[in-house]
């Protein structure tokens, strides 16, 4: 009974464990994968190589062979190419050619001279800079309030007076232009100037026509209301208002009147519809303002006797 009393023990044998999962637990039977020796020395050459270009690039760019020693300047008059060929030297400085900032040259040029409308910029290693020019070209002649003329190209950009700029065609100045605004540059002014131009230009084109070119009989072009224009008869002091259209028959509207007024002929005054006939050929040297825009009368203003004289002087003046 002792015996059967007695607790029966059962030894199970421990699991063998698994060694390759233990050494994954345990970071173990890690790889490591040799480069061959070829290989390694191809990726050092590379690098060499890189690293060797790279300092002869910057010991030939910062060498004095790079440096800016010519530069050529084409589509610009002679004047202006030097004035060019001054800013890029100015700008370029001791940088060398190969590492110049193209876009930020371009674009001093365009900004710097007002007579320079666009230009492309190509360098030309190791020492040389190619400039191409497409220049700005005198349009209107502009009287300023101060009396100077100045010249405006086609989008009303001051280019110089007459002494620093001078038009491709040779031939007479073409006429005044005043009114014009000369404060900032604002989208407005700028608006309104262009208008001043398209007016000046298309007076030109009627007043060129052949056959009969009356474009030397205007030596003054007033544009202060666009839709008002003035033309002052040349070598006179007459105003004839030609408002804003058919510009050149209402100009010679007021030629034939005045021509008729100091003729004394009245018979042709009474065919354009002018009062008092009788009254104006009496007065015929002192018209100053011819009203040519009015369909249904032309009408006359005159000036005072001491005015005539200061007319007189004034044209004397510019004779000389």
């Amino acid at each position: 009974m002792g015996e059967q009393r007695k607790r029966s023990q059962v030894v199970t044998p421990r699991k063998r464990r698994n060694r390759s999962s233990s050494s994954r637990r345990s970071g173990g039977n890690i790889r490591v994968q040799i480069v061959p020796g070829p290989t390694l020395v191809k990726i050092g050459g590379a690098l060499a190589l890189v690293l060797f270009s790279f300092l002869c690039y910057r010991w030939l760019t910062g060498s004095e062979l790079f440096v800016l020693h010519r530069v050529r300047v084409s589509g610009a008059s002679t004047a202006l190419s030097a004035e060019i060929e001054q800013t890029v030297r100015g700008f370029a400085g001791q940088t060398s050619v190969a590492e110049l900032n193209l876009s930020a040259l371009k674009e001093k040029v365009e900004k710097t001279i007002s007579r320079v409308q666009t230009v492309w910029v190509r360098r030309v290693l190791p020492d040389e800079l190619r400039i191409e020019v497409a220049e700005r070209q005198p349009a209107v002649l502009v009287r300023r309030e101060n009396g100077n003329l100045m010249w405006l190209d086609a989008e009303g950009v001051e280019l110089g007076d007459t002494y620093s700029v001078k038009p491709s065609a040779s031939g007479p100045l073409p006429p005044v232009a005043r009114g014009f605004s000369e404060a900032a540059p604002t989208p407005g002014a700028v608006a309104d100037n262009r208008e001043r131009i398209a007016i000046y230009r298309q007076i030109q084109k009627e007043f060129s026509q052949e056959p009969g070119s009356v474009l030397n009989m205007v030596d003054e072009i007033d544009l202060t209301y666009t839709k008002d224009v003035n033309l002052r008869i040349a070598r006179t002091a007459v105003m004839v208002h030609v408002g804003s259209r058919d510009f050149r028959n209402r100009f010679e509207t007021g030629i034939a009147v005045l021509e008729a007024a100091r003729r004394g002929d009245e018979e042709m005054l009474r065919r354009y519809k002018v009062p008092d006939a009788a009254t104006v050929t009496k007065n015929g040297e002192r018209i100053n303002y011819i009203e040519a825009a009015r369909s249904d009368r032309v009408v006359l203003s005159f000036s005072s006797a001491g005015a005539d004289k200061k007319d007189k002087d004034k044209q004397e003046t510019r004779k000389k």
